[in-house]
């Protein structure tokens, strides 16, 4: 609403009511989170500055390998992780990947804005971490080429994951 006039010494009352709903865990976390400041106060407005404190990602893995498919020793296993920035802020994010036993690192790379960059020599063991920027909106690929040792693996079955961790937001 707005206060059109206002007489020199007129008062008038304006009451507001503020009403808080707790929301569930699903609903905290399909939600962005802000926060806000009162930061001006001039006549009968009230400005308000809200920032966006999390943000969220989008995370798509997928492999060459067909699920059910028996490997080979020595054959090549790629797997490629599509990270999209889906929030409203730019952020660092980690992302991870503990290889499985059985699975040896040849190549890492990261694609941004459709350039390669070369990580091999800085992940060379399972454990693969990445630190980069990625700008709101953003989608960069994490692409890890691996080589089967057939007499080292573990097990029949082989699962990966590949973790993405920005900001304050996670997601797998």
């Amino acid at each position: 609403f707005e206060i059109s006039t206002l007489e020199a010494k007129q008062a008038i009352t304006i009451k507001t009511s503020l009403h808080i709903e707790a929301l569930s865990i699903e609903e905290l976390e399909r939600n962005e989170v802000v926060y806000s400041e009162v930061e001006n106060i001039v006549s009968n407005s009230v400005e308000i500055n809200v920032k966006q404190i999390e943000t969220t990602f989008s995370v798509v893995q997928t492999t060459n390998i067909k699920e059910g498919q028996k490997v080979k020793d020595n054959e090549t296993i790629i797997i490629t992780g599509e990270i999209t920035n889906t929030g409203h802020i730019d952020t660092n994010i980690s992302i991870e990947d503990s290889l499985p036993a059985g699975l040896e690192v040849v190549k890492v790379e990261l694609i941004k804005n459709g350039e390669a960059i070369d990580l091999t020599s800085k992940n060379q063991s399972q454990n693969i971490m990445v630190i980069t920027p990625i700008n709101s909106g953003e989608t960069i690929i994490i692409k890890i080429e691996a080589k089967v040792n057939t007499t080292i693996i573990a097990a029949e079955e082989i699962t990966n994951k590949i973790v993405v961790i920005g900001g304050t937001g996670k997601a797998t």
